[in-house]
């Protein structure tokens, strides 16, 4: 089995990837490319990994880069590894131009682009697309609440299960709070509600909505909750009854299990990397998927 040369870039959410890259026979991590904190130091003296603080110190070639730098930094970076015929994997969503300037060099150069969309790998989520995928009823609307912060993967789980948006997204309403937008995919319209910072403390850091998002049909609905809580499959009340739940899918977490999930899709996403970089084989993490997602999500938050 081929080994994939690996360098971590950024070594703060990007330590998620290390207990797996460390692990799996398919790869091979080699290096850490840090800003030189302590705690970075100490993760390439435990792990023996050479430790670059500058793109120009890098003095070898890899097969692979997984890029979880800040996102200001994310397309200087990408683009340095794609122009030396390294493939990457993105952890943070960027812009349709820059995603578009990437894919050339990566064309250029024969090499992968990859984003990791983890979300839709995750347990309650999964479950939700998959009730989605298997309903028995024609999918008459969508309605969904997110935040800044999640609107790239909200965008990437809707896109799952509606196929890819027509048209551009029609603005509906636009305050203090909120923008409203419908947005017409394959398959349905959405209605797409986007939260704002609720102050001037609020950096957008934490997600105060993160994905809630509700599948209606002529008998009954599919209701995620949130990005870590459960599936409710709802169906219209009969007469002269209250009772209108089908079914819960509980899928919530405490915080050591939502680890424990994140860390599962990780690992998916992981093995889903080094199918389509060594065999070519499309899958959910192919670019051109995601380059239709950076279309719609530029468009967003233009």
């Amino acid at each position: 089995m081929k080994k994939l040369k690996t360098i971590l870039c950024g070594t703060n959410y990007g330590s998620v990837y290390l207990r797996y890259l460390i692990g799996l026979e398919e790869f091979k991590l080699t290096a850490i490319l840090s800003r030189g904190s302590e705690r970075s130091k100490d993760i390439s003296q435990r792990l023996e990994l050479s430790n670059y603080t500058s793109l120009e110190q890098i003095d070898e070639c890899f097969d692979l880069a997984i890029i979880a730098v800040s996102k200001a930094a994310t397309f200087e970076t990408a683009k340095f590894f794609l122009q030396n015929k390294t493939s990457i994997l993105l952890e943070h969503p960027i812009s349709h131009f820059e995603l578009s300037q990437l894919n050339d060099i990566a064309i250029k150069n024969n090499v992968e682009i990859l984003v990791n969309g983890h979300f839709i790998y995750m347990e309650n989520i999964n479950s939700f697309i998959d009730a989605a995928c298997e309903a028995k009823e024609n999918l008459l609307g969508v309605s969904v609440d997110c935040y800044s912060r999640t609107l790239f993967s909200t965008i990437d789980i809707l896109h799952t299960y509606l196929g890819k948006p027509i048209k551009p997204p029609r603005i509906l309403e636009d305050n203090n709070l909120f923008k409203l937008y419908i947005i017409d995919f394959d398959k349905t319209k959405v209605t797409l509600k986007i939260f704002k910072p609720t102050s001037n403390q609020d950096d957008s850091s934490d997600s105060v909505v993160g994905h809630n998002i509700v599948n209606y049909y002529q008998s009954y609905s599919i209701t995620l909750t949130h990005s870590w809580g459960v599936v409710i499959h709802s169906a219209i009340p009969k007469k002269e009854s209250l009772s209108n739940i089908i079914k819960i899918s509980d899928s919530s977490v405490d915080f050591n299990k939502l680890l424990n999930l994140r860390d599962k899709a990780i690992y998916s996403a992981l093995l889903k990397s080094y199918s389509l970089i060594i065999s070519n084989c499309k899958n959910e993490m192919h670019i051109d998927r995601y380059l239709s997602i950076s279309k719609i999500y530029s468009h967003l938050v233009s």
